[in-house]
């Protein structure tokens, strides 16, 4: 992330991209709910936005391979 004008470029993977299709696909044709899907989506990007703002603002991640390494994790919901 770098800072523009108290703004910072928040950059994702491809792979993060796959898990939110992932997540998309699983709940709409799966659990047959596509409007839930699309919520839970809309409020992932809605997370992610907010990390443009407030980069810090989430906890410190503490296990698994990336834990004690100044990583944050951003939960949204489940």
């Amino acid at each position: 992330m770098e800072n523009t004008s108290n703004k910072y470029n928040v950059l994702l993977y491809p792979k993060a991209y796959r898990d939110l299709e992932g997540i998309y696909a699983y709940i709409s044709k799966e659990i047959l709910e596509p409007e839930i899907a699309k919520r839970q989506v809309d409020r992932i990007w809605d997370s992610l936005d907010s990390l443009s703002v407030f980069p810090y603002s989430h906890q410190d991640r503490l296990v698994g391979r990336y834990a004690n390494r100044g990583y944050k994790q951003l939960l949204v919901d489940n």
